[in-house]
């Protein structure tokens, strides 16, 4: 089991790889994996979901799960007349794997590797004061080089994943 770990020590984004087994129970009247997902999951009420598709990858294939939700970080500067609010999407990317249905129920292992990550929205400030506005368009530079770099890291726990194989664990 892999947890916590940060892609190049990035600290907005992490995956952590967990691996269970479905009972009997858990598997009985289930005909396909995205059914055991389903009666799996049970998400925090804050967070919304924005899709559940199939993926393949190089040595297995599962689905791939996304929940977000929102919430704004208070800026306040001494520099600053204006309180601002950065808006932040928490994105919570999981995988879902399992040899359950192809091994006939005889391997119940499930695996799930959690991405999450942040983007950063930009700041909206109607205010009239030049020196506020400036501030802003700094701030609004420096989140959307994080968000790059955290696209970057993004695509290098993609690879880690694509590596994923069942009879390595």
């Amino acid at each position: 089991m892999l947890s916590g770990i940060r892609p190049i020590d990035n600290p907005y984004i992490s995956i952590q790889i967990q691996a269970n087994e479905f009972s009997d129970s858990n598997i009985e009247g289930k005909s396909e994996l995205i059914d055991l997902i389903k009666a799996y999951t049970k998400p925090h009420r804050d967070l919304r979901l924005e899709f559940i598709k199939p993926i393949n990858l190089k040595y297995t294939s599962g689905y791939l799960i996304r929940y977000t939700y929102d919430i704004n970080q208070i800026i306040k500067s001494e520099s600053l007349d204006d309180i601002l609010y950065l808006p932040i999407k928490v994105m919570f990317d999981y995988y879902f794997f399992s040899p359950v249905f192809s091994s006939k129920c005889r391997d119940k292992r499930v695996f799930l590797v959690e991405i999450m990550y942040v983007e950063f929205k930009e700041i909206f400030c109607d205010s009239e004061n030049l020196k506020n506005r400036n501030i802003i368009y700094k701030l609004n530079s420096y989140y959307k080089n994080i968000n790059k770099d955290i696209k970057e890291r993004y695509s290098e726990a993609g690879e880690i994943i694509n590596t994923f194989r069942f009879d390595n664990i």
